[in-house]
């Protein structure tokens, strides 16, 4: 279950000063309160945020170190030095190359762009390098998105090579800076404003320190990196973003709109960039041919555009089936490992390095822990880290930096070197670095939302959150949360996988909600999170919220004995497991040890009347019939259990009708009984040739769900009896629903004892 996470209170202070903003910026003052609480405080930076664009670009030249790169690139123009632009497999050390190429060669020199490929590692190459260096001069070489970690191989270029390096970086400072001219937003002591450009923005720079405004036809290739690398959509890459999307909507570059035919793509956003262009520029770095992705964007030949455009399409296609794999592999995995750490590490020997980063990614969200996914390349491990926002997977690392070959990266993504020796300690030390240093929230999966919504929200309202696009990290798109309860959702027609339904704030739209169609009519309480979006039909604007998440399990299960009675109905089909059998104060020590740690364990209880009994459960999140989030998080089910995986142990509170749900170790309370919800059953034929003669006179009618069938018929016989009989009948064949009509089969004759579920009932009724 996921935290609703929506901010501080605000003062009364605050508030003021919010109302003053929206008088002054004449927005209403409930956008005016999302922009402050996302740290936008003063008038003065609302409007700022309020108008992106390239006036809002700084100088360059506030950058340390990029005077002193313009003069030594200068000289190599004026001497007629060949220069080397050294960059990256992924997209943003792509992006960086094509711009510096680009700017380069309009600035009147002769330069060389080249891309390692991911075989070769991670960083500056020397030996690609010396390679270069063989069969042309070159007096210079300037790193783009990558060369700041590489303290010794600069120093054998400009030594052992003699040739100069400028750096050009955006990573975290190492401890040792390579000993030439560096450029880098965030080296300490500078006075540029902003420290969150990515390495094509690094790039971008530079090339307007050379070229001035002309350099300006590039900020949509900076666009993209900026995108494509996780960088904040805020300060100066907010304009950074919104310029570049402006020049893909009226005047896209062949390299961009081949790749948006292929891919089909149609509306121009900034997900456009994440979610369309920047996974196949990134594809051919993953496939081992991040040159074809350069060359994309270096070349003038419409037919090669193109036809790289073709490849890189299918080379994302061929990656979306290998991460697919991989991940399938990795969940494998995990539910033979278990995963009950503050930190999930996976290795593979037959793991291909080009994928790991995608599904680490996925599976720090599902389990909501830092993951590294490690593959093996030439008898060690390199790793792929990924983290979640309050967790610095980079400072967990750098204290385990005595285990490691090699490391590098940020707060939420970094790459790592092992030896297969240390990759056993290197798991121990992260685990506890974790542990000490991240507080137990910090683990818990959240949602941001600006706001609880249980009012209507206006067009207005709506209109005026689309100027914060350009959205991503860091500028997440408005969210809100609305409680609710039954929510009379339906498919938006027949054999639609979209479903809709109404709320006080507006009407909903949920794309693939059938999957949870029958939880979202359930009247337990839940949250509805949502995207408002305006849309024109006909010329008419139409408010509704895109559902993204609906979260069950808040409050507790009042007024779903029927929905847990049908649940615990059908797991008598399921075929029981093994277990261990203990007594009230058995499970009551089991789940008091259990809860030192917080993944692991499910508690079951059966019977909803029994949760009283087991205070010490009190503090764990509850989910009805099956745990909410995949994340092995300690978790108590309500209702019974649908079988599970990963889990190290499974703890029956009480004795369930059918044991379904088994771990490493199930264990269940054969003292208390969990068997409540039948205890009014009869076998007997007479209970059943009542039902029997209600369900005859309902033949003809409606018949949608069998809760439903009862109510809206007022049926006067035992409700549990009667749901029962028409499950067993159901399975017999007597009464059937066809076209949504409840029919009997005149040409069925069959005993009770055919009923698999009669059987089964007979033996559990004469068990108790």
């Amino acid at each position: 279950m996921k935290d609703i996470v929506t901010g501080k209170e605000l003062t009364s202070r605050e508030n003021k000063i919010i109302e003053e903003i929206a008088e002054e910026t004449g927005l209403l003052q409930e956008t005016a309160r999302i922009l402050y609480t996302r740290g936008l405080t003063e008038k003065e930076s609302v409007r700022e945020f309020l108008d992106p664009g390239k006036h809002r670009l700084h100088d360059p030249f506030l950058l340390s170190g990029m005077r002193e790169a313009v003069e030594r690139i200068a000289e190599a123009r004026e001497a007629g030095e060949t220069v080397l632009i050294f960059g990256d497999y992924d997209a943003d050390g792509i992006s960086a190359a094509s711009i510096l190429y680009k700017a380069f060669t309009e600035y009147g020199l002769d330069a060389y762009a080249v891309v390692p490929e991911r075989e070769n590692g991670y960083g500056l190459n020397s030996e690609i390098v010396e390679r270069y260096a063989e069969e042309i001069y070159m007096g210079l070489i300037v790193t783009v998105d990558c060369g700041i970690s590489d303290a010794e191989k600069v120093k054998f270029i400009t030594e052992e090579l003699g040739i100069d390096v400028i750096v050009t970086d955006h990573h975290e400072i190492p401890e040792t800076l390579p000993d030439c001219i560096v450029v880098n937003p965030k080296l300490p002591g500078q006075a540029y404003p902003f420290d969150g450009l990515c390495g094509a923005g690094v790039a971008f720079k530079l090339a307007c320190a050379l070229l001035g405004k002309k350099a300006e036809k590039f900020i949509d290739i900076a666009a993209l990196a900026t995108v494509a690398d996780s960088m904040s959509l805020t300060g100066e890459n907010r304009s950074i973003v919104h310029e570049g999307l402006k020049k893909l909507r009226t005047d896209p570059r062949p390299a961009y709109r081949n790749l948006l035919s292929v891919a089909g793509g149609k509306e121009i956003t900034a997900q456009t960039l994440a979610f369309t262009l920047a996974p196949r520029i990134n594809a051919a770095g993953r496939m081992g041919d991040a040159a074809s992705a350069l060359r994309l964007f270096l070349s003038d030949d419409e037919n090669e555009i193109y036809d790289l455009s073709v490849r890189l399409h299918a080379y994302n296609i061929e990656r979306q089936a290998e991460c697919d794999k991989l991940y399938k592999l990795a969940k494998d995995k995990l539910n033979e490992e278990g995963a009950y750490g503050n930190i999930i590490m996976l290795r593979g020997d037959d793991w291909r390095t080009g994928f790991t980063g995608i599904v680490a990614a996925r599976l720090a969200e599902e389990y909501s822990r830092p993951v590294i996914m490690f593959a093996g390349v030439n008898g060690y491990y390199k790793g792929s880290a990924r983290s979640l926002p309050e967790i610095n997977i980079f400072e967990a690392i750098v204290a385990c930096k005595d285990l490691l070959m090699e490391f590098g990266g940020h707060s939420q993504a970094a790459g790592v070197a092992v030896s297969a020796e240390n990759f056993d300690a290197f798991y121990k030390a992260a685990d506890e670095y974790l542990g000490a240093h991240c507080p137990p929230e910090a683990f818990r999966p959240k949602i941001y939302v600006d706001g609880r919504c249980e009012k209507p929200i206006s067009l207005r309202f709506a209109e005026e959150l689309e100027l914060l696009e350009p959205c991503g990290v860091g500028n997440r798109r408005p969210l809100f949360a609305a409680k609710a309860g039954a929510l009379n959702a339906a498919p938006l027609k027949e054999g639609s996988l979209h479903v809709s339904f109404s709320l006080p704030a507006c009407d909903m739209l949920y794309f693939g909600g059938v999957r949870v169609l029958d939880e979202l009519n359930l009247p337990m309480e839940k949250y509805v999170v949502f995207e408002p979006s305006v849309s024109v039909f006909n010329k008419q604007k139409r408010l509704r919220g895109i559902v993204r998440e609906v979260l069950f399990g808040y409050g507790r299960f009042e007024g779903m004995e029927d929905e847990i009675f049908l649940k615990q109905l059908s797991s008598l089909d399921t075929e029981e497991r093994e277990y261990e059998k203990t007594d009230t104060a058995g499970v009551t020590a089991l789940a008091e040890k259990a809860i030192g740690n917080r993944y692991g364990t499910a508690f079951i209880i059966s019977d909803p009347a029994n949760e009283e009994k087991f205070p010490c459960l009190a503090g764990i999140q509850r989910c009805l019939f099956r745990p909410s989030e995949n994340n092995l998080f300690n978790v108590v089910i309500v209702g019974g259990g649908v079988p599970l995986e990963g889990f190290d142990r499974v703890i029956y509170m009480d004795t369930p009708p059918c044991v379904t749900a088994t771990g490493r170790k199930t264990v269940v309370n054969t003292e208390l009984s969990g068997r409540g919800l039948f205890g009014d059953l009869s076998v007997d034929r007479a209970a059943f040739k009542e039902v029997f003669t209600v369900l005859r006179a309902m033949t003809g009618r409606k018949f949608t769900k069998a809760v439903d069938f009862y109510r809206e018929n007022r049926v006067q016989c035992n409700r549990k009896q009667f749901l029962f009989a028409l499950k067993v009948f159901g399975e017999l064949g007597i009464f059937v629903c066809r076209n949504g009509v409840f029919t009997q089969d005149l040409s069925i004759k069959s005993e009770l004892k055919n009923s698999a579920l009669y059987r089964r009932m007979v033996r559990l009724l004469g068990d108790d």
